[in-house]
């Protein structure tokens, strides 16, 4: 391939080589499918931590409820991964999922409390672990070495939705008032949930069920540590920013609930080309290291001017181009750690990268919150630069290290 690097991705056994790719029909409803699953948790996003604030919660406590997603996405991830392989379902557990955004949307909406926030918050983190049977059946629809391929649509399909979802959020705020986007949310949720039961579900052998033992040596697989730690490191920026205090510093300088749409349309479509032109080029012509050492640097040095940022014009540029970096590193982790494993432990595999991923989430806006509260919110911004010059400083050697694994112990990576 013109322009490979020596650190190409380890493959596999091809042991989906008769996967098949999906209909038209299959497509689009699978695209509807991750259209409405993103939609049912990020068209409020804009205005949840602004609200909070406004019902008297603290920016520790601000912290928390972000981040309380982060945390049951942790807790949740791997058990829902290792419970789907062992009922040999996905669609199933996709539609409990779309039950659990209903539910927690709801929460938010109804009860006027912040700590209320906090479990209803939660909920939706059990909603957003079923993302990792959505991946992995929709990657079973494709043969080996078209997986790159389909995670960049997946991903793609998920900021797009974002993009979209979380301006239309800001402006509903706007005219409906701040509650009513969690009721749109729990539309989305319930349509998800009437289409999901139309999808052929497909499923592993019963025979390959994983064991313990299986799972650990998928766990421990250095491919899938690296890919998910430094994946928790993008999404602690992430949460830290766009998704957490990004927008509170808009409403300081006077941003309502349209303005916070815009802000957080910026960023999400900037995301969205990251990932996008990530899967179909960048990767296959510099390899998975470089691309991810480039785009924190990228992440990082954008991030950390928001700190200074004195107008929306500024913050929504400054924010824009730093979710760039952050959508481009998504892509290669993710297909990483798909590509890392034999086909019947890929929920699991994916399980564990968004579990691990899911620390960041949780981590992050409580590092956030708490520099907020002690230091003022600019601090919070110079918090995810750093997190992300970590990133930047450590991508190679370790991404480079996990392949010279796999090239070296063949039996321990495709066993």
């Amino acid at each position: 391939m013109p322009g490979e690097s020596d650190d190409t991705y380890p493959r596999v056994s091809p042991d989906d080589a008769s996967s098949r790719e999906p209909t038209r029909g299959e497509l689009l409803r699978f695209i509807g499918i991750m259209v409405l699953f993103w939609a049912s948790l990020y068209v409020f996003v804009p205005v949840m931590a602004p609200l909070a604030a406004q019902r008297g919660a603290s920016m520790r406590l601000i912290g928390v409820i972000v981040g309380s997603y982060g945390l049951v996405l942790f807790l949740s991830r791997i058990p829902l991964g290792i419970w789907s392989d062992r009922r040999r379902s996905r669609a199933k557990f996709v539609g409990y999922g779309f039950v659990a955004a209903a539910a927690g949307a709801l929460g938010m909406a109804l009860i006027d409390n912040p700590l209320v926030m906090v479990a209803s918050r939660g909920l939706t983190g059990v909603a957003a672990a079923m993302w990792v049977m959505v991946t992995v059946l929709f990657a079973s629809r494709y043969s080996l070495d078209r997986i790159p391929y389909a995670m960049g649509v997946a991903i793609t399909c998920s900021y797009f939705t974002q993009t979209v979802v979380t301006l239309s959020g800001g402006i509903i705020a706007d005219r409906f008032g701040w509650e009513a986007p969690f009721f749109v949310a729990a539309l989305f949720a319930v349509g998800g949930l009437g289409l999901v039961r139309t999808l052929e579900d497909t499923s592993p052998p019963a025979a390959s069920t994983p064991v313990l033992g299986e799972i650990v040596r998928v766990a421990t697989r250095p491919a899938v540590l690296v890919a998910s730690l430094l994946a928790a490191l993008v999404m602690a920026v992430q949460l830290m920013t766009v998704h957490g205090f990004t927008p509170l510093l808009a409403t300081e300088l006077g941003a309502g609930g349209s303005a916070l749409g815009i802000l957080s349309f910026a960023a999400t479509a900037m995301m969205g080309a990251g990932s996008y032109v990530s899967g179909r080029w960048i990767v296959h012509r510099v390899g998975p290291a470089a691309t991810v050492t480039a785009e924190f640097t990228l992440a990082s040095a954008f991030t950390g001017s928001l700190s200074i940022s004195a107008s929306l014009p500024v913050l929504v540029v400054l924010q824009a181009i730093g979710a760039l970096g952050i959508g481009v590193v998504l892509t290669p982790l993710s297909s990483l750690t798909l590509e890392a494993v034999p086909i019947q432990l890929r929920a699991t595999a994916m399980a564990v990268f968004q579990a691990i991923y899911s620390l960041g989430i949780f981590a992050g806006p409580l590092i956030a919150g708490a520099l907020a509260e002690r230091h003022g919110i600019s601090a919070a911004f110079i918090g995810a630069s750093a997190v992300a010059a970590c990133g930047a400083a450590v991508s190679v050697p370790a991404i480079r290290r996990a392949y010279a694994f796999a090239i070296h112990r063949p039996s321990a990576e495709t066993s």
